[in-house]
């Protein structure tokens, strides 16, 4: 059977993906300069770097951003793919001038460091989860290692934790002026902020209608699935199982819920099959019928992810 073709986005799909990465970029940009530069908190990426020679010298962070980006971004341009880069390239050129623009008149914070590191990394990985929504990112590390991962087969989290620690603590021992408990605080300043913002892009991406996965043992199926529709209005799946130790035919049914209809859940089970099996988990977003529908610009990306996974193919073989 061929593989169906996915429908390429539109321009008003287009324009909307950046109007959105725009509004991340302007989250982004107040985070660095209302609470992260001003408190002296670095971040990974090569706007680390930048804070480092702005904190010496005062030169642009966003200027310098760019700079540094624009040979990462020529050499991604191959080993990437170019939708990749045009959406990076974007997202890096408007968080870069935002900080520069936001830098003349958006007012500093400058009490306490905590207040910074919290605030500064909610609003920081707020702005980096609407950008990578849209198939962006803000270059530097991002490009580095997605390309190293290509050519080592080592994985992109850990090659950017790496480098990311690295940009790190080389800017927090240049804020301590040479004091290393000063450079051991920021440190953990910063590992506070990081930590929020890992939080706050998580959340973004995965999103915030959460729900429940419940798989179900039994050897009434159809009772139970018969009183969960009725009663929940659920939809439920059914797989064919074996205890192990008992060798005896079982069947499994999972059903995805929201959180309040648990109880309810487990009182049709109960009621159907007072013997049931039940495991309940967490599940971080449900999307589907009944719960949230698959974001347009999701449905419509499959093209270029079809198209970068073969470019990456190709790259990998020569």
């Amino acid at each position: 059977m061929p593989a169906s073709k996915t429908k390429p986005q539109g321009p008003a799909a287009v324009v909307r993906d950046y109007a959105v990465m725009l509004a991340g970029s302007i989250v982004y940009a107040m985070s660095m300069v209302m609470f992260l530069r001003p408190a002296e908190i670095p971040v990974g990426g090569l706007t680390g770097l930048a804070m480092i020679s702005n904190f010496f010298w005062g030169w642009p962070l966003g200027v310098q951003t760019i700079i540094l980006n624009i040979p990462l971004f020529l050499w991604s341009w191959r080993e990437l793919g170019r939708s990749f880069v045009i959406r990076s390239g974007a997202a890096m050129l408007m968080t870069s001038i935002l900080m520069d623009v936001f830098q003349l008149f958006v007012p500093a914070y400058t009490g306490d460091r905590l207040l910074s590191a919290l605030f500064g990394g909610a609003l920081h990985g707020i702005g980096m989860g609407i950008i990578f929504s849209r198939g962006g990112t803000t270059g530097g590390t991002d490009i580095i290692s997605k390309i190293v991962s290509l050519r080592t087969g080592r994985t992109v989290g850990n090659i950017m934790l790496l480098l990311n620690g690295i940009i790190i603590c080389a800017a927090s021992f240049a804020y301590a002026n040479g004091s290393p408990s000063i450079a051991l605080e920021t440190i953990l300043y910063s590992i506070v902020m990081q930590t929020i913002a890992s939080f706050a892009i998580d959340t973004m991406l995965g999103g915030m209608d959460s729900g429940n996965a419940a798989f179900i043992i039994t050897d009434r199926p159809e009772e139970i699935s018969q009183a969960v529709f009725a009663r929940l209005g659920r939809g439920v799946t059914a797989m064919n199982a074996e205890g192990m130790f008992s060798k005896t035919p079982r069947t499994t049914l999972l059903c995805a819920i929201r959180s309040h209809e648990l109880l309810s859940l487990k009182r049709v089970v109960a009621a159907a099959d007072p013997h049931a099996f039940m495991i309940l988990t967490n599940a971080r977003e449900v999307v589907g019928n009944g719960f949230n529908a698959i974001p347009e610009q999701i449905r419509n990306g499959g093209k270029d992810q079809k198209n970068h996974l073969k470019e990456g193919k190709n790259n990998n073989d020569q």
